[in-house]
């Protein structure tokens, strides 16, 4: 994860057990990782957690505001690795996190 810079939205669980914000920022700062609290172009992984329960912008498609900005990045060739809760355990591990596939198609998602 070295130069990479991290966000997250939702909630977020490290190896099945859901952590708070400060405890994830300081394990990614421990390993060289810049951690964000806001979205913007320098971040470079997203971690996608539990939206239940979560202020939602989209309600179609029950997308957060960091889900939206990517979703309008990617719209401008800008991408952004989105990740779940499993794929940040192993990034946190030094194993490869498969970045989640987002195919955008007017204003629906597909996976």
């Amino acid at each position: 994860m070295d130069g990479q810079t991290v966000t997250l939205t939702g909630k977020v669980s490290i190896r099945g057990r859901w952590v708070k914000r400060e405890e994830i920022e300081k394990v990614l700062k421990d390993r060289g990782v810049r951690y964000k609290r806001e979205m913007s172009k320098l971040v470079t992984v997203l971690v996608h957690g539990d939206l239940e329960g979560q202020h939602v912008i989209n309600e179609f498609d029950k997308y957060s505001q960091r889900l939206e900005f990517v979703r309008s990045e990617l719209n401008k060739r800008h991408h952004i690795c989105v990740v779940n809760s499993r794929g940040l355990s192993a990034l946190l591990e030094a194993t490869a996190a498969e970045c989640q596939t987002w195919k955008f198609e007017q204003t629906r998602v597909q996976r």
